[in-house]
């Protein structure tokens, strides 16, 4: 996500299965080691697309009861609070992404589904 980490090799234990090695969940806005960066932006903003992707094809208690919905709001407050005068671009950025993802233009991989 364009994001830094100041521990990469001690992910928290709610990233248990990246103990041992490097983290590899990269949900960095979850995390306590997460840096933002001043062009960490876009990508967070693509994230948030896929988040809301996500939430439009899962059950809405399983998504609202997962960690999924704690990301897109971490991710919303993030990009409320860090990049105020981005916003628009920042929206374009999330709807482009989006349309891709629903267009099938792009695609998520490797995602557990939001239970």
């Amino acid at each position: 996500m364009n994001m830094g980490c100041l521990d990469p090799y001690d992910p928290p234990d709610m990233f248990s299965n990246s103990r041992g090695g490097y983290c590899t969940v990269q949900r960095c806005t979850l995390c306590r080691h997460g840096v933002v960066f001043d062009d960490s932006f876009p990508e967070i903003a693509m994230r948030k697309a896929e988040l809301l992707h996500i939430r439009s094809t899962s059950p809405a208690d399983s998504f609202a009861n997962s960690t999924f919905a704690v990301e897109l709001s971490a991710i919303e407050i993030l990009l409320e609070q860090v990049f105020p005068l981005l916003q628009n671009e920042i929206d374009n950025l999330t709807n482009e992404h989006l349309q891709k993802l629903r267009a099938g233009e792009i695609f998520l991989f490797n995602q557990s589904p939001a239970i």
